[in-house]
């Protein structure tokens, strides 16, 4: 599935900066491991289906060093 990645840019704001194929659904609290980089996933959103295909938007911010 192709997922939007949007990555944390301010306080309450995130900017698209990718689109990734992954195997996998990802879900808020999973850590996303992305070009050498470790991304805790906040919130993920389901869209419309367009052309049959799921629309996924994974928002990220950078995981701490150990998780909660």
């Amino acid at each position: 599935m192709t997922v939007r990645l949007f990555f944390k840019t301010g306080d309450k704001t995130f900017s698209e900066k990718d689109s990734i194929e992954l195997e996998f659904r990802p879900f808020e609290g999973d850590v996303l491991h992305h070009q050498g980089n470790r991304y805790l996933i906040r919130l993920v959103e389901y869209g419309a289906p367009v052309n049959g295909k799921q629309t996924i938007s994974a928002f990220l911010t950078t995981a701490p060093a150990t998780i909660e």
